[in-house]
């Protein structure tokens, strides 16, 4: 890793002039991790003597073993103090497979893709707020009274494995395939500069929105419990839960889900053989969207 970093220092600069031409508006922070810890080197600037110190300081240390503490880094970053506004990007490079799960914090792959696929910006720094950033709580559980919480959609995670461990390639490409991201693979020293290039530019393009496309919710009526109770699944194709609502047609039959990836299930109540389920939920850009089935007549 150190002939990796010290690739970097050297191009540092020129690094910095491949954002500036590709990103009129840019903050860029630096964290660093190995083994055992994890820590941030420059939170986010715009100045570039001190983006390119930062990275010029960055040294290869720790380790012993395998693999290191990637998730922690990640969680640093992820935690970071993001513009609502802005389109977000990490760009992660390494050598080493992360630990699953990471001694001492718990971390794994399912909480960081988590983290990565809901953060939460917040333009409120009191200690309220920071407690339940901390929790990591869905939007809609939040108090009504925490206003200054604001859900931001997703950061994809842009992946730079070096060297040639099949097991850091696949961790990496892993993260990024369930973040949005892309890989750009380095297998020694020299590649690392051009990798780290075309993941600046790749970030820079970012995402229009900055939301995560929201795949459509898939309803089936899969049978009756009761003569009036009925069960349905709720299938969601998306790596991340969606809130829905849902009623049953010209009745007064309504309620409320969160559909988790996968599949889920709902036992409606005090129907009759003859109804319309409806389900509701909005995508990326906050439109409301529907589908709707009619119940069958199968018995369970």
């Amino acid at each position: 890793m150190s002939d990796d970093i010290a690739a970097v220092n050297a191009s540092a600069n020129d690094i910095i002039n491949n954002l500036d031409d590709n990103s009129a508006d840019y903050r860029v922070a630096v964290v660093q991790y190995n083994d055992p810890s994890a820590g941030v080197v420059s939170s986010f600037s715009s100045d570039k003597s001190t983006i390119t110190g930062a990275i010029n300081s960055l040294r290869a240390s720790g380790g012993g073993d395998t693999p290191e503490h990637v998730y922690s880094g990640l969680e640093l970053a992820l935690k970071l103090p993001w513009r609502p506004e802005a389109t977000r990007t990490i760009i992660m490079m390494g050598d080493a497979p992360p630990k699953d799960p990471e001694p001492g914090t718990g971390l794994t792959q399912a909480k960081i893709v988590a983290l990565a696929n809901s953060v939460y910006v917040s333009v409120d720094s009191s200690p309220a707020v920071r407690q339940l950033l901390s929790l990591e709580k869905p939007v809609e559980r939040m108090p009504a009274t925490i206003v200054n919480v604001v859900f931001t959609g997703y950061v994809p995670l842009l992946m730079i494995p070096t060297g040639g461990s099949a097991a850091t390639k696949s961790s990496f490409s892993a993260l990024s395939s369930m973040t949005n991201g892309t890989v750009f693979a380095a297998a020694s020293a020299s590649e690392v500069v051009d990798a780290l290039k075309k993941a600046v530019i790749k970030g820079a393009e970012g995402s229009a929105s900055g939301v995560k496309p929201v795949e459509r919710l898939i309803l089936t009526s899969i049978c009756w419990v009761t003569t009036c109770s009925h069960r349905v699944r709720i299938r969601n194709p998306n790596s991340f839960e969606v809130a829905y609502d849902w009623d049953v047609y010209r009745t007064s039959k309504k309620g409320t889900g969160t559909a988790t990836a996968g599949d889920s299930f709902l036992v409606i109540e005090d129907i009759n053989r003859q109804s319309t389920m409806r389900v509701f939920w909005k995508d990326e850009n906050g439109g409301k969207k529907q589908t709707q089935k009619a119940l069958n007549q199968k018995d369970c």
